[in-house]
């Protein structure tokens, strides 16, 4: 009711068949193509309706686009990843700003888009917020977007320390059907039902269970540890997913690949000293193909999964019994009802047995830290 109130607020002469014909023609096809048997036409999206009834059913609709780069780091923008015709025409880069309102350029990258398509190569100029216009054409009309990229100090961000690390990252499981998403989870809302340990990040797109899930459907990864570089420098890291994605460093977000769609990439470019920076990647999966690819490619290191050395984790604090982050008078209970269940846990000095020193050697640690 509020998205026809919004298409008759913006042309009061529509039909009740063109109104509707308007939402179905701007729907987000979120199943099987066209009009499948558990989504129908998909999700309405008031944006694209209401640009179907300004530019008229023949215009292509963009959309804005947003990346991430630093000073002196070129990155490459996919424009057309997120823009659509209403007649399913195929659309193409007509036109954009060779330079943009901070003085950056822009220029054509022929091809090297999914399916061949073209991209657009940005080279940052003063730091800040920056943007231009792009214009797309679907061989009959063209209509115009806004690009915003946030050119980041290409001062070295600190590495962190890890006084005792683990290879891979924390990979909790989260189970989204009884709230399937359209965008990227809040997690802390959220309760894992399982975890795993990620030596790479290279999950191609499948229709079976996404890695060792066990699901193939609804599901969302929070995977955390610490990315490794070995170099001080510029580092361009970038994620292919289906459906959304995210990664951060140190909590700021280096690259946002979220929402409904196919593998599509997203990519961030940022300034890192020498060592280890926290690290968190998103990711969900709504229905249908699953897949996650995340990569890097640095000073002299030439694009590479993410893997191996470049991740690692924190190892776990022998005191945090219940594994919730916190050494807490919880852990201590917790140790003593292991240690009079004679639970193999309670071996806490690891001398293969269950006795008074492993209840002794516990409380020690615990109020010596």
């Amino acid at each position: 009711a509020a998205a026809l109130a919004l298409l008759y607020s913006a042309n009061p002469a529509l039909t009740p068949a063109q109104a509707e014909a308007t939402l179905l023609d701007a729907c987000v096809d979120l199943g099987d193509p066209g009009d499948d048997a558990l989504y129908g036409r998909g999700r309405i999206n008031t944006y694209r309706a209401l640009s179907i009834l300004t530019r008229g059913l023949d215009s292509p609709i963009p959309s804005p686009d947003d990346a991430v780069t630093a000073a002196g780091a070129p990155i490459l923008i996919d424009p057309l990843g997120n823009d659509l015709d209403p007649q399913g025409l195929p659309i193409a880069i007509e036109s954009f700003d060779p330079t943009s309102a901070l003085g950056g350029a822009i220029t054509r990258s022929v091809g090297s888009g999914l399916g061949g398509r073209d991209e657009l190569f940005f080279h940052p100029g003063a730091v800040g917020l920056d943007s231009f216009l792009c214009t797309i054409t679907n061989g009959i009309h063209s209509a115009t977007a806004l690009v915003s990229v946030r050119v980041e100090p290409a001062a070295l961000k600190d590495a962190s320390s890890m006084t005792s690390a683990l290879a891979g990252l924390r990979a909790r499981y989260f189970d989204l059907s009884s709230a399937p998403s359209l965008i990227l989870p809040d997690f802390s809302l959220l309760a894992s039902f399982a975890e795993s340990v990620w030596t790479g990040i290279d999950f191609p797109s499948t229709d079976d269970d996404f890695a060792d899930t066990f699901r193939s459907d609804n599901l969302a990864v929070l995977a955390d540890g610490a990315l490794v570089v070995p170099a001080d420098g510029l580092y361009r890291l970038a994620l292919e997913s289906d459906d959304g994605s995210r990664l951060l460093l140190h909590d700021q977000e280096v690259v946002c690949n979220d929402g409904l769609h196919g593998m599509i990439r997203a990519e961030g470019v940022v300034a890192l000293q020498a060592g280890a920076h926290p690290l968190r990647v998103e990711f969900f999966e709504r229905r249908l193909s699953a897949g996650l690819r995340a990569t890097i490619a640095g000073p002299g290191i030439a694009e590479q999964v993410l893997s191996g050395a470049w991740l690692a984790r924190a190892a776990p604090d022998l005191l945090d019994i219940n594994a919730d982050g916190s050494v807490d008078p919880d852990d201590l209970a917790d140790f003593v009802s292991l240690f009079f269940a004679l639970d193999p846990r309670a071996d806490f000095n690891g001398d293969g047995s269950i006795d008074p020193d492993d209840l002794a050697d516990f409380i020690a640690a615990y109020f010596g830290r």
